[in-house]
């Protein structure tokens, strides 16, 4: 609420609980969907046999070529995998967002805005959570080839 006047030490609590409550929803959400935004098509990852750049361009040539066939043959317009986000790039993102959620603080003054900006800094953490493990497993999955 905002009356002008200091709120009560258990209002304010309360309101803080709050703020928590949404910033761990959205943790959880966040946490949940981004590994589905940088998920790559099986389809495009290197095989173990693929050890030069060339072969590994000639493995994409022939993949491309037979989906384009195979789109001609049913009549489809060709549909390419989708291009995932990069993980620097929800890292970078994710830090940026932080950032600026940071500096929003000299602004914010309603309690409604604070709860919002508090609960975003849970989509900060969730990358912050994800991210580094994502990117070892990444370079493990490459050395093991």
């Amino acid at each position: 609420k905002e009356t002008g006047k200091e709120p009560s030490t258990e209002e304010a609590t309360r309101m803080g609980n709050l703020a928590l409550l949404w910033y761990s929803i959205v943790a959880v959400v966040a946490g949940s969907l981004l590994p589905s935004l940088a998920r790559r098509d099986q389809r495009l990852l290197a095989h173990a046999g693929d050890e030069e750049e060339d072969a590994e361009l000639a493995r994409l040539r022939n993949t491309v070529t037979q989906w384009r066939a195979e789109a001609a043959r049913k009549g489809q317009p060709l549909k390419l995998p989708r291009m995932p986000f990069m993980l620097r790039n929800i890292w970078t993102g994710a830090m940026l967002l932080f950032t600026i959620l940071t500096l929003s603080t000299f602004f914010i003054t309603k309690l409604v805005g604070a709860i919002i900006m508090v609960s975003l800094v849970g989509i900060c953490w969730a990358v912050a959570c994800w991210v580094p493990f994502a990117i070892i497993m990444e370079v493990s999955a490459l050395t093991a080839f």
